[in-house]
């Protein structure tokens, strides 16, 4: 969520899974989209789509860190970040001195914002699971087109409650 720390966990581990101590540095990189909405492409020799933040293109830097992992391989960080989407590098080196990289590609969110601040054709994301009795299920629903709608059906136990399009204003 935007303006909020978005924690980030780091293990460290042997190719068999056992923790081990090391350390290593973060690059969170901003990505760059198209400059509008794209439908996500059915051409199966397109390495690129642009509706996928995944194969979006790395821009700059926005924020940087280092860690150190514990004796059994667990580290920490936490970033603060603007709505968009973004790449997270974890970078280190293994027991042989070879360069590693793991990467994790994150959209974040505000959920006050009355647009969707992502080019991407759509986005569900819920905020909570489930809902359990008396509870209220609360879910981000938003697209990067000017306007759009949404179909919502709502169902307990195979059947459909109730469902109908949104308003795209």
């Amino acid at each position: 969520e935007a303006g909020k720390p978005i924690p980030l966990a780091i293990r460290t581990a042997t190719l068999d899974g056992k923790g081990i101590p090391g350390n290593g540095s973060f690059l969170v990189y901003a990505l760059k989209g198209p400059a509008k909405s794209m439908r996500r492409s059915h051409d199966s020799g397109t390495s690129r789509d642009g509706s996928n933040p995944a194969t979006w293109e790395q821009g700059q830097v926005v924020a940087e860190n280092t860690f150190t992992s514990s004796l059994d391989g667990s580290a920490a960080a936490s970033f603060t970040l603007q709505p968009g989407a973004y790449r997270i590098l974890a970078k280190s080196r293994d027991a042989f001195g070879r360069d590693i990289s793991a990467p994790l590609n994150i959209m974040v969110l505000d959920p006050a914002a009355s647009r969707l601040q992502l080019p991407v054709p759509h986005l569900f994301k819920p905020m909570n699971r489930s809902a359990e009795v008396g509870e209220t299920f609360k879910a981000l629903w938003g697209t990067g087109y000017d306007k759009g709608r949404a179909y919502v059906e709502i169902e307990h136990r195979q059947k459909i409650l109730t469902s109908y399009w949104t308003n795209p204003q």
